[in-house]
């Protein structure tokens, strides 16, 4: 009887807890100013869906890796 007491308390009592702790003022306050949305950088796609996004960054690694691979001549 004592475990299942025990079992049904714990998890309401910290939930209630969480609940209090997280009820605090919220750091919108401390924002300053407006946002600006950024500006679509020059040469870059616009990207309908995520996996476009990794595709394209994928690319952009190869491309990296193959550059830095490819040997340097030496004078």
């Amino acid at each position: 009887m004592r475990s299942g007491y025990r079992a049904i308390v714990l998890p309401a009592v910290s939930a209630g807890l969480f609940l209090c702790v997280g009820c605090g003022p919220t750091n919108e306050e401390e924002l300053k100013g407006k946002s600006v949305a950024v500006p679509h950088k020059e040469g870059t796609p616009d990207f309908k869906s995520y996996s476009e996004v990794m595709q394209y960054k994928a690319q952009e690694a190869a491309k990296n890796k193959a550059a830095k691979a490819a040997p340097k001549k030496t004078q």
